[in-house]
């Protein structure tokens, strides 16, 4: 440590379409901007426009990706997973500038492979081992499997912490790799703060969205469950229930068969399908919609619900592994796997304003029991713990 002020790294390779990783990238930035008086921080980018989001105090550290050494690291990893890391400077710049570094703990958002490729104490957030809980999921087939097996594993071996998002998180990460428990640090997701400075702009004209839309914030994998949704939307059409469903994300391995389960059910003037959307248009999203429906089978938690309560929009969310833990009573829990349990939710939800409001309050009473200013202050004890535990 350079004048006893630790030095701490963070390694942003998340892109916005990556949705919670990098949602989760940012709230870290902001933790560590506050700690900006005890700390030195560097940021190790290779995509230039992560430096809009880093604030001045902060150093910025850029590698310019080379396209072809990542290539040829890809097929070495191919022929050998060992290999791969072995040699992971010849093909990674960012590996060679953050071995090269006087940081005394490098923080990675993203489970990234650099946890084990480089040879800086690590603090890395593992949010997601659904491999192992739900393995029947098509993203989890193949060699899927067996690889984030050996990522995770490795993780947890090289890693000086691991950051989890809830209590079960931290059992999934105990139970699954054998990890001490005084090594896993709880620190949830809080919802990202340019959210409150988004400004508001008429997404039913821009998307020619009708007044009664409700809509899903999720890319098209598998477990989001988003055929679930179909059929709800199908159930409530035949009730005569007037919603339109509008799925928000990138496409992912089940979008094809999604768009054709829509088509089948003759529900292509009820359900937009909107793609990736700009961030700055999520605000008006949460402000302008009767509801936003989280229907992940999969977990253990996610931001969108949290979102939704921060911005004062009503959420029903799946009740599955941990998200009743992080909303509460802020939101109406769904039987995700249930799509007549989601469609009387809905239904009963958008009968009345009166319990839109009543979720609406229960929502920002939940939501300030943990906000960006704890985030911080759990970062920062998080930080020096593990930096005690290393000297």
């Amino acid at each position: 440590m350079k004048n006893n002020k630790p030095h701490i790294g963070l390694y942003l390779a998340a892109k916005p379409e990556a949705g919670g990783i990098y949602q989760y990238a940012l709230s870290l930035i902001e933790g560590l901007h506050a700690l900006n008086e005890r700390i030195e921080i560097s940021c190790f980018v290779e995509d230039e426009n992560w430096r809009s989001q880093i604030p001045k105090e902060i150093s910025v550290i850029y590698s310019k990706p080379n396209k072809y050494k990542k290539a040829l690291g890809r097929m070495v990893r191919k022929v050998s997973f060992k290999s791969r890391n072995k040699y992971a400077a010849l093909f990674d710049q960012s590996v060679r500038l953050i071995n090269k570094s006087d940081c005394d703990l490098i923080i990675y958002p993203s489970q990234d492979s650099l946890t084990y490729q480089t040879h800086i104490p690590a603090l890395t957030a593992v949010h997601d081992l659904m491999h192992r809980y739900e393995p029947h999921f098509s993203e989890y087939q193949g060699n899927v499997f067996k690889e984030r097996e050996r990522h995770y594993s490795l993780i947890c071996k090289k890693s000086a912490g691991i950051l989890v998002d809830s209590l079960l998180g931290k059992k999934h990460v105990e139970e699954s790799y054998g990890m001490e428990s005084n090594s896993i640090h709880l620190l949830p997701f809080v919802p990202p703060l340019y959210l409150k400075n988004s400004q508001e702009v008429d997404i039913k004209s821009k998307y020619n969205l009708p007044d009664n839309f409700v809509f899903y914030p999720a890319q098209f994998w598998e477990h989001k469950n988003h055929s679930a949704l179909v059929k709800t939307i199908k159930t409530l059409k035949e009730k005569q229930v007037d919603v339109h469903m509008v799925f928000i994300g990138s496409q992912k391995n089940n979008y094809e068969k999604v768009v054709n389960e829509i088509a089948e059910a003759n529900l292509q003037n009820d359900i937009s399908i909107l793609g990736y959307i700009p961030q700055n248009e999520m605000y008006s999203f949460y402000k302008q919609a009767k509801a936003m429906v989280f229907a992940s089978l999969a977990g253990p938690t996610n931001i969108p619900p949290i979102e939704a309560m921060l911005l004062g929009c009503p959420a029903l969310v799946s009740d599955a592994y941990a998200m009743p833990e992080q909303v509460g009573n802020g939101a109406l829990l769904i039987d995700a796997s249930n799509p007549d349990d989601i469609a009387d939710k809905l239904s009963w939800l958008l009968e009345e304003e009166g319990r839109r409001a009543e979720l609406i309050d229960s929502g920002y009473r939940q939501i300030r029991k943990w906000d960006q200013d704890a985030f911080n202050q759990r970062l920062s004890e998080i930080i020096f713990y593990v930096l005690r535990e290393i000297q």
